[in-house]
Order: structure tokens, then sequence, then C-alpha cells
């Protein structure tokens, strides 16, 4: 006969655990917050808190989650300000408890940035401050 193993197991039932995810889908505007949830056996309910700094100021929509299993969760936000740094996590709820993900952060594109297949192109307009027209700069930027 083998030796014998022990091993500890996950209580069927608990606070949910989280993890943040990183932002997507950033524009000069808005962006997609992601994360996952274990709700851990209980009804969740799970939404992303960001703002400008760690005090985050706003809290997306709630969404319900119940099962046993990791599942990944998002939210769109948008009215964003341009070229601005923004923090975000996760937070979860239920009857165990809460649980908040760790900070991330996200920085807004220019205004006038388009995203394309991984390469950020920003285009200037032609004219200077004093009317007049300029030769048409591109700023191409590689991640």
């Amino acid at each position: 006969m083998g030796s014998d193993s022990s091993f500890t197991t996950l209580a069927a039932t608990g606070a949910p655990v989280v993890t943040t995810g990183s932002a997507t889908n950033v524009t000069s505007s808005s962006a997609t917050l992601n994360g996952s949830l274990d709700p851990h056996g209980l009804l969740t309910t799970v939404s992303f808190q960001w703002g400008t700094t760690t005090s985050y100021g706003h809290t997306t929509a709630m969404q319900s989650q119940t099962g046993n299993t990791y599942r990944n969760i998002a939210a769109n936000i948008s009215s964003l300000t341009t070229h601005t740094t923004y923090h975000f996590r996760i937070v979860a709820t239920n009857s165990s408890g809460t649980t908040y993900g760790s900070d991330r952060t996200f920085t807004t594109t220019s205004c006038n940035a388009i995203q394309n297949g991984g390469f950020e192109t920003s285009f200037f307009p032609p004219w200077n401050s004093a009317g007049t027209r300029m030769g048409s700069d591109r700023t191409f930027t590689t991640p």
C-alpha cells in the first residue's frame, strides 16, 4: 500500500473570490473594465469601482452571479476625460462577505487618436494657433 496524503479543499460556499483584470477597448472617452469572479456557491453581486484616484467615486451597475466556478466579468464605462489616468477594481458581495480586487489603472487616449490593430495613430489638425495651414503631422506609436 502507498503512503497516506492529505489535502485541503475549498469550502463549497464562502466569500466571493475576485481578480481585477485589465482595461480593454480604451479610447479617449470610454473603456471596458474586466475581472473574474468565483461566487463560491452563493448569490453574489459584483461591480467595478472606478475614478481618477483610489477613492474611486464611481461604481458600475451591479451584476448578479451564482455558482462555484470562475467567470469573466466586464463593464463598459464612458464619459471619460482624454489623457487621464483612471483607477479601478472589482468588488463582489455575498452573504459571507465582501471581497475587493487589487487596484489597476489605465490611461485614456488623446481625443483624436484611433486605435487600430494594436497601433495608436494620432492625427493632428493641419492648422496652427495662428490659423495658418501647416503640413500634416502624424505620430505612430507601437505598443
